[in-house]
């Protein structure tokens, strides 16, 4: 892993971050397992509230922490990308920014086919050109179906659609460089001057024809360089910026509002940097979303989009083999040993990546952190069904743990 953080160092090193977002700069950062960490380049035990990946206070500083065990990405650069999104989130809570999501109220909100369907319509906006005007409208019209569902999507894509969106800025400043190290180019600046030297000794005035024509070579071979390094900035960067249209392209994916968000959040802001929008504000100052943000400078259109059977009913099949599919994982988690304890608890901690409720069950398969009356905190880890008060976002009345086999 300490070879590993050095390398991941190096590639942030390269990255320009107030060029991401003005005021933004590193933050420590650590990589860990299920038994170390590694922080400023030591090696320590694994702190207990080290999970997932995300921000955490640690020794009185906001770091960003990665789980290598549990997500290791493909090359350098985009693991150095993916550390600058959790570093962005330390930059969100530094600067006091309170637009994040009630990931349990979004978690538990009842969604129809009609919602989908224009879901779908606009996030298809988002990759066409001028399209922001058409996806202002299905937006809108969607906002009225479901305010309060709207909100949270709002928020979720101010709060991680802002992350990714600098995340992939940032992959696209690492992909965009020549990659030459400073010592490299000082060793060819001597050889050229020697060669230069030993040209005016023989003869100097072929020499000085010799450099006219290496100063235009050379002049050539920079614009090459330059334009390759531009042609690989922006075809990593489309490359990701593609596979974020295929994910919200994915009907399965569209009625997980908040894995949604970060796409559907990264490509709105760069759909409004290209045509022109001001994205910039004050993290910490501002209380509307990002999206609301820019509504003012999205032009309006019409939009007519007739939601008839023939369009509602893929989007009805996709909702009910959701819920069956999770019916399914509730009956198979019942028939398996588990111990159930009966009180009242309020939801404290979560992974909001992995849980979801159908009713009044809420399902987690990664952790939870559960608040007793008297203030002590139980903590389950791996899959759990808890009993949810009908009606409220985090109030347990009972939960069932998984009892492992022995």
């Amino acid at each position: 892993m300490k070879t590993l953080y050095k390398k991941v160092s190096r590639q942030l090193e390269r990255i320009d971050f107030e060029a991401l977002w003005p005021g933004f700069h590193p933050y420590p950062f650590a990589l860990y397992d299920s038994t170390y960490a590694v922080l400023d380049g030591r090696l320590i035990s694994r702190p207990d509230n080290f999970r997932g990946n995300t921000t955490v206070v640690f020794e009185g500083r906001q770091i960003a922490i990665w789980n290598v065990s549990y997500d290791l990405p493909e090359d350098e650069e985009q693991f150095a990308s993916k550390l600058v999104h959790e570093m962005f989130h330390a930059f969100q809570m530094e600067r006091k920014e309170t637009r994040f999501p009630n990931d349990l109220l979004l978690a538990g909100t009842d969604l129809t086919p009609e919602y989908l369907a224009l879901k779908a319509e606009e996030y298809r906006c988002l990759t066409r050109p001028g399209g922001l005007p058409r996806f202002r409208a299905l937006r809108e019209r969607r906002r009225a179906l479901n305010p309060g569902c709207i909100r949270e999507e709002l928020l979720a894509e101010t709060a991680e659609g802002m992350a990714q969106y600098i995340e992939l800025c940032a992959l696209g400043q690492l992909a965009g460089d020549s990659g030459r190290t400073g010592g490299e180019n000082r060793a060819a600046d001597g050889r050229r001057a020697e060669n230069r030297a030993a040209d005016r000794r023989r003869d100097e005035d072929k020499a000085a024809d010799r450099r006219r024509d290496e100063d235009k070579a050379a002049d050539g071979q920079r614009a090459k360089d330059k334009a390759a390094g531009g042609r690989r900035d922006g075809e990593r960067l489309q490359a990701a910026l593609a596979e974020c249209a295929s994910r919200l392209a994915d009907p399965g994916l569209l009625p997980d509002s908040r894995r949604c968000a970060y796409d559907s959040g990264s490509l709105l802001l760069f759909a409004a940097r290209r045509e022109g929008l001001t994205l910039f504000h004050d993290i910490g100052g501002e209380s509307r979303s990002v999206y609301d943000i820019l509504l003012p400078q999205i032009p309006q259109a019409d939009c007519p989009v007739s939601l008839d059977g023939e369009m509602l009913a893929p989007w009805a099949r996709v909702l009910s083999d959701r819920t069956a599919q999770r019916e399914q994982l509730i009956r198979a988690f019942l028939q398996e040993a588990h111990t159930t304890v009966n009180g009242c608890f309020r939801i404290c901690g979560y992974d909001p990546m992995n849980l979801w409720r159908e009713g009044n069950r809420l399902y987690s398969t990664s952790f939870l952190a559960l608040a007793e009356e008297t203030g002590n905190i139980i903590t389950l880890t791996g899959r759990a069904l808890l009993q949810m008060l009908p009606g409220s976002p985090d109030t347990v009345l009972a939960y069932s743990t998984a009892i492992p086999d022995t």
